[in-house]
């Protein structure tokens, strides 16, 4: 008796759960984050409206006594075409769920950026849609087929990305098709290029473990940054810059660069030889400098404030000066200039509009290891 009372109990469950599941979202239409008004989600056709049925998880109309169908097919109760007025049963999905391929799961998205483009991948003729949870990133809500893979733009809204806000640069894409669904997570970043100039000043000095707060003057400096479907890369401009002059290496280049948020990440490397070491490095010593080639590393960690400008921590690991590193630690402040140079000024963020200001020489004269420095340095070698 009991264990009848059970079984009974158990299949009064399971077929309430299997009518709650079917029926989620189809007649009020509220927890589906994707459904746009006037559409009904679904799971099966007896679960939308009479006169429409369920395809690609939407209850629609393909049919009706205005709009008839072609090619000698019947308008069925359910609003499908078919051969005959017997309303066929739902299609079958006809393959595990998770066939269908869109590319990578995780996309970044620029917000000067008029599209995001996915490669679909399925196995044969697809039947799919594209579905979006927020109104800057609107696919089409038509109905597509495609043999084997297609590529598909979908358009972005001009729309200003505000961090405090997850839903002006996060976004969910759902892929529904015939071969099952597939989700794309998107992010959206600010847009970061053009030319950004100001100064850098180093105020403390690390070597061995051992801190010295040395003003070493603020200086000139000047950066290029471009960013495209490449990615974003930056480079110090050697003209501009006073503690980063021209080198037979090149010009100090990003082997780093990231947004996120409102925080811009960019790491430099650059190589000098002993010439273009020797300004910056004058101070020689078969014990302690010996300059010959000195490799630099220097992190721009910056955040994004409501003006445009970069401002942050400047931290340059110096490689080569001594037998061990020596570590300046600093802030930077950069702004967008006019368009210029090697790649041109840009509007910072996506819709504000900056007025650039003018370039001013540094406050203080430019230095590169003071000699007090150099002495500091020398006389912590001299311990070793």
């Amino acid at each position: 008796m009991c264990t009848n009372s059970i079984s009974a109990y158990v299949s009064r469950l399971g077929l309430a759960l299997f009518l709650v599941v079917s029926l989620v979202g189809c007649e009020d239409g509220g927890l589906d984050p994707y459904e746009s008004e006037g559409e009904i989600a679904c799971l099966f056709s007896y679960g939308c409206p009479a006169g429409t049925h369920c395809d690609l998880k939407r209850c629609v109309q393909e049919c009706n006594a205005e709009r008839p169908c072609a090619d000698d097919l019947v308008c069925t109760s359910r609003g499908r075409c078919a051969a005959t007025a017997d309303d066929p049963a739902d299609a079958p999905v006809r393959s595990k769920a998770g066939m269908l391929t869109a590319g990578e799961s995780l996309r970044t998205l620029r917000s000067d950026q008029s599209h995001l483009t996915l490669r679909l991948e399925g196995a044969g003729k697809v039947r799919a849609r594209v579905e979006s949870n927020v109104p800057w990133l609107r696919p089409s809500a038509e109905t597509f087929e495609f043999e084997d893979a297609t590529e598909i733009r979908i358009p972005t809204a001009d729309a200003p990305v505000d961090v405090a806000d997850p839903r002006s640069h996060t976004a969910t894409l759902r892929v529904v098709s015939d071969q099952g669904d597939y989700h794309v997570f998107v992010r959206r970043r600010p847009s970061v290029a053009g030319v950004f100039s100001g100064s850098i000043a180093f105020d403390s000095v690390i070597h061995d473990e051992r801190a010295y707060d040395l003003d070493l003057g603020e200086t000139s400096f000047t950066i290029h940054v471009q960013d495209d479907d490449e990615g974003l890369r930056a480079m110090i401009d050697p003209e501009r810059s006073t503690l980063f002059p021209a080198s037979s290496g090149g010009p100090a280049t990003t082997f780093d660069a990231r947004v996120d948020g409102s925080h811009v990440k960019l790491r430099f490397a650059h190589h000098l030889d002993e010439t273009s070491s020797a300004p910056l490095f004058p101070a020689k010593s078969p014990r302690v400098f010996v300059p010959s080639e000195v490799v630099r590393e220097l992190t721009l960690d910056l955040v994004i404030d409501e003006s445009g400008v970069l401002s942050g921590l400047a931290v340059e690991k110096i490689h080569g000066l001594t037998s061990t590193p020596v570590v300046l630690e600093g802030t930077a402040r950069l702004v967008l200039q006019r368009s210029e140079g090697l790649l041109g000024g840009k509007e910072l963020l996506h819709g504000a509009k900056l007025k650039p200001e003018p370039l001013t020489p540094p406050r203080k004269r430019a230095a590169g290891l003071s000699a007090e420095t150099r002495d500091l340095v020398a006389d912590a070698e001299a311990h070793r």
